[in-house]
């Protein structure tokens, strides 16, 4: 909304310049003109005479009958432009809640095909038209042009892209409002300096933004802290719901355990991995029945998927391991297999030829 108060005034613009104000079109499909978008214009010293919100668009004839606007409904905004004369800035937000129903949003051919039309009237108009749309919640990483919802083709046919979020150094705990924007693509000139902003309180409720100066932080930067901060969320979460299945200090049935902390939200892949970090071992209950997942050590292991040996040389290997060229002590031996035609064993360590170290040794020399 501080983009459409900009635009609907003439400015002036983070860097102090200032515009011809413009009419501005904001298509939105989550939030209420009266409740919401409104009060964020007044906080943001919108002139409200030059914005207007697209709350249901007609089907041609039936215009006592409006629906809930979508990317397919080019025309009806093309005309309602030309009722206006001009028109600067056409805000969707969000992107997603406004695809036709049947569009797949990873497809690209489905994306570009939507956003064609929309290219094609800003060239028309002179328009600008901010797409908003929000990360993903993956924490696989990645460069951050990969990680707005939808296809790649959305940032693809966008000629500028900048991506917002928590400052790196604010305090989740104690969100003191500070922000960080950075740009992410520009195809028309030059990246531009990142910028820091606030959201600052105003007399209806609503934040308005406080602009700041330019910073030295990327948007891999703020992709970073942010997947940082999921993860550490993340962890925590699952971590305080294994541990609280303990509070009696007695072993837990695992079969249980998994399907309580499953239906909690958390994947099998997640509550395992924690599991492990905090030294919770499992051991067969009995015969014929399932494993019990033993009460957590006092401190957590360091490294639970490489624990130490427990008895090693002076180089670090297992003692009871054998070294290249000599044969497996009778400890190690496998147990009894059964040979195909033409396999010969050992007659030292009752392996078969291409299992025992030693004759690998001996044919590794021969080359």
């Amino acid at each position: 909304m501080s983009f459409a108060s900009m635009v609907s005034t003439g400015g002036p613009w983070p860097d102090g310049t200032t515009i011809r104000p413009e009419h501005v079109l904001i298509v939105n499909a989550e939030d209420g003109p009266g409740d919401t978008i409104v009060p964020r214009l007044v906080a943001g010293g919108a002139n409200l005479e030059m914005v207007h919100i697209v709350d249901g668009l007609a089907a041609p004839g039936d215009v006592d009958d409006p629906m809930p606007a979508n990317l397919s409904h080019v025309a009806q905004v093309r005309s309602a432009i030309e009722k206006l004369g001009s028109v600067g800035m056409i805000v969707l937000d969000p992107l997603m809640a406004l695809l036709p129903s049947g569009t797949n949003s990873y497809a690209d051919a489905d994306v570009r095909a939507l956003l064609r039309p929309w290219s094609t009237l800003c060239d028309e108009f002179g328009a600008c038209v901010l797409l908003v749309r929000h990360l993903t919640k993956s924490s696989q990483g990645g460069p951050a042009l990969t990680r707005g919802g939808g296809s790649i083709g959305i940032i693809g046919a966008a000629l500028s892209g900048f991506m917002l979020a928590r400052h790196p150094d604010a305090d989740e705990a104690d969100d003191d409002g500070r922000r960080v924007l950075a740009s992410m693509k520009n195809n028309t000139a030059r990246t531009p300096a990142s910028i820091e902003l606030r959201l600052v309180s105003t007399p209806n409720g609503c934040a308005r933004i406080e602009w700041g100066a330019e910073i030295l932080i990327s948007a891999e930067d703020l992709l970073a802290t942010k997947e940082s901060e999921d993860n550490d969320a993340e962890r925590s979460e699952v971590d305080r719901a294994i541990l609280s299945l303990f509070e009696s200090g007695e072993e837990v049935p695992g079969g249980a355990a998994l399907k309580s902390l499953t239906a909690a939200g958390f994947s099998k892949t997640t509550i395992d991995r924690r599991r492990r970090t905090l030294g919770i071992e499992s051991r067969k209950a009995g015969m014929g029945t399932g494993w019990l997942w033993l009460p957590p050590p006092e401190e957590p292991t360091k490294n639970p998927k490489n624990p130490p040996s427990k008895d090693t040389g002076s180089s670090g290997s297992s003692v009871g391991s054998s070294p290249k060229g000599t044969h497996p002590q009778p400890d190690e031996r496998s147990p009894a297999i059964q040979l195909d035609a033409g396999q010969e064993l050992c007659e030292d360590c009752e392996k078969t030829l291409l299992g025992c170290p030693a004759h690998v040794a001996d044919d590794m020399d021969e080359l």
